[in-house]
């Protein structure tokens, strides 16, 4: 009898410990999941607002090897991108600055330039700012899903190229892996181009894109080729984001 009602206990003490066990894990489970639900909309949330530093005037360290004028800068141009340097002529005036890459801060800029220091003694450091858009404008853009994707299409397009053109240097890089990255980004450039009235003003910019990383794929097949491709494609991408700025400017609301 005794083994009975002792053997009855155990058995309601196990059933009880196990509906307890059953509601811990229910809980967990829910638990778990409001957390997900909860993280997955912050981060819908943040992707909208996501902030495009473009739009904003995004400031960069250009190192230059040599100040020339317009008379032998195609020259100075040319053989600084059989090196492998960007070879961008930026103009000021009667100077030209034949720009060999940029970079996001400016101890980066000067460890470039003192190691090259020797090659190019006259080499320097410019600062350059893309044109920051007035609330006007970023109102415009924000009123056109075509514009909106634009800023972000230039914006991720250039992080994309200035990141594979560290990384080629490194040699982190092969011709391959290079390829697909930057047909993706020909890829999204046309898809995004179809989507432009041809109309607008402003379809020249994404269609000047898909030709520039079009004509990347064709014609930069050497490895310095690359090198020196990846790295004037950044400078190009600023320039048609610039020209995007200035073409928003007389849109109209």
């Amino acid at each position: 009898m005794r083994n009975t009602e002792l053997q009855e206990r155990v058995t309601h003490i196990l059933s009880k410990s196990s509906i307890s066990f059953k509601k811990l894990i229910i809980f967990c489970f829910c638990f778990i999941l409001i957390i997900v639900l909860i993280v997955g909309v912050l981060f819908n949330i943040s992707a909208k607002r996501k902030k495009y530093l473009f739009t904003s005037g995004r400031v960069f360290y250009v190192y230059y090897t040599t100040i020339t004028s317009a008379t032998n800068a195609s020259e100075i141009v040319s053989t600084q991108q059989k090196s492998g340097g960007a070879g961008f002529p930026l103009e000021e005036g009667a100077k030209i600055y034949v720009c060999a890459f940029l970079y996001e801060n400016f101890e980066d800029a000067m460890l470039v330039k003192n190691a090259n220091i020797e090659a190019y003694n006259n080499g320097g450091i410019k600062e350059i700012k893309t044109q920051k858009m007035s609330a006007r404008a970023q109102k415009v853009v924000k009123n056109c899903e075509n514009y909106t994707k634009l800023v972000h299409l230039l914006e991720d397009c250039f992080n994309d190229f200035y990141s594979m053109a560290i990384s080629h240097d490194e040699n982190k890089l092969n011709e391959s892996e290079t390829f697909s990255r930057v047909f993706l980004w020909l890829t999204q450039a046309n898809t995004l181009n179809d989507n432009f009235e041809k109309t607008d003003n402003i379809s020249a910019v994404c269609e000047l894109l898909a030709y520039e990383i079009k004509d990347f794929l064709a014609t930069k097949t050497g490895r310095i080729e690359r090198s020196s491709g990846l790295k004037l494609m950044c400078f190009k991408i600023i320039n048609l984001y610039n020209a995007f700025a200035n073409l928003i400017e007389g849109e109209k609301l």
